[in-house]
């Protein structure tokens, strides 16, 4: 899910407000899969395509069809999209179920700033060149110069300034200035360890990290059971929300381009 402005998704489940109402979204969620495919004669072949079109996980589909996951607000908009053909965030909300619509307000603190989802391949073109994810990231964190880029890549790093502008990802706002365009990538769970393994490997400074107040880093293993692995997945929802909060405030605002990312999961094989 994964930064400043308007680059903010979680990819975890998030922790349902009422027991009753995360049961009657999961069943609706589960109701309108059907139904979606049930325009396939074959349901595996609609799934794949559900996945093609949304960058929802097959295995994630799978799970929500038979009622075994709670839906992220992340997943939900992706789904709806895909469901409702609409691109347009107000249209696609308007189309939803009031249940799945508090859920996407409740749960995308960035939905406001995104008016269009993009059907570019974002991982697909980061994973064939990380510095277009990261050229984009910091656009969303203040103005991005094209003569600093110039300085700092040459011609290469223009050329891919170009190649965002072309896609709508980026957008010239004046002869040196880029911000970010309307056609804002969809931030899948692959997108944000994309990104967040290469900005750490890029931007992540150990040898500062003895002072307090320059960084944090963090690690720590440990065997728990179902119950502490969940308080783990919250704790981590709640500390991402709170700084989301931080960065929306107008006096933290200001010119330092700062990253968070972290992860919580199992050290074992996807069954």
């Amino acid at each position: 899910m994964a930064y400043v402005n308007n680059l903010t998704m979680i990819s975890n489940s998030a922790t349902p407000q009422s027991g009753c109402e995360s049961k009657d979204l999961i069943n609706q969620v589960a109701l309108d899969l059907a139904n979606y495919l049930d325009g396939f004669s074959n349901k595996n072949f609609g799934i794949r395509i559900l996945a093609n079109e949304s960058e929802v996980n097959e295995r994630t589909i799978k799970r929500l069809l038979s009622r075994k996951n709670h839906p992220s607000g992340g997943t939900l908009l992706k789904l709806y999209t895909a469901f409702t053909g609409k691109f347009e965030l107000e249209q696609v909300l308007r189309a939803c179920p009031d249940l799945v619509r508090r859920e996407i307000e409740a749960r995308c603190p960035d939905k406001k700033g995104n008016k269009k989802y993009c059907k570019t391949n974002f991982l697909a073109l980061i994973e064939k060149d990380p510095l277009l994810g990261e050229l984009y990231v910091l656009a969303g964190t203040g103005p991005l110069y094209k003569d600093s880029v110039v300085f700092r890549y040459g011609q290469y790093g223009l050329e891919l300034l170009e190649k965002l502008e072309s896609l709508h990802i980026l957008k010239l706002i004046d002869k040196n200035t880029y911000g970010l365009g309307l056609n804002s990538p969809t931030f899948t769970a692959a997108v944000i360890k994309e990104l967040g393994s290469r900005f750490v490997s890029r931007y992540s400074k150990p040898e500062l990290a003895d002072v307090k107040g320059n960084n944090v880093m963090n690690f720590y293993a440990e065997g728990l059971n179902d119950e502490g692995l969940q308080a783990w997945i919250k704790a981590d929802e709640e500390a991402f929300m709170a700084k989301v909060k931080i960065a929306k405030d107008p006096k933290f605002k200001g010119t330092i381009p700062v990253f968070t990312f972290n992860t919580t999961d199992t050290m074992e094989s996807e069954k």
